[in-house]
């Protein structure tokens, strides 16, 4: 039955879990006004201060071109600020980027809490471990 093709399937069981965490996430950083990954990239931003867009391409493993459009609407929301330094695209948050720092860090903790009631704690971070791993991993092959 397909069902079952399905269930061991790790990539319809990924996306689907993606799928499930996503709407949490977009819940929980509601408070933020910015969408989850636009949060993240502003946290990397206001703890890494002048960090470069290939820089920031690596640790949110998405493309360039995606890391740029994500500061494009950072830079229109007055969040961050870009400075070229010769070939290199440097960014850095403003005082309004900042400011949304503690409510970001809110959000990441409350989908923290959120997923770990529904899995527990010790499941919850095994299987982050689990799935960085096997992401590193399968990046390799």
């Amino acid at each position: 039955m397909a069902v079952n093709y399905l269930n061991n399937c790790m990539y319809f069981v990924a996306n689907s879990l993606s799928r499930t965490l996503t709407k949490m996430a977009e819940e929980e950083f509601m408070i933020t006004k910015l969408s989850p990954p636009h949060a993240i990239m502003l946290i990397i931003i206001v703890e890494n201060s002048g960090i470069s867009l290939s820089e920031l391409s690596v640790i949110m493993n998405l493309a360039p071109s995606t890391i740029s459009r994500f500061a494009d609407k950072l830079v229109q929301r007055k969040m961050i600020e870009r400075k070229i330094r010769g070939k290199k695209t440097e960014l850095f948050s403003t005082i309004k980027g900042r400011e949304v720092n503690p409510l970001i860090i809110q959000a990441w903790k409350n989908l923290y809490a959120r997923y770990c009631d529904c899995l527990g704690k010790d499941f919850a971070d095994k299987l982050t471990d689990y799935i960085r791993m096997a992401t590193i991993d399968l990046k390799e092959s």
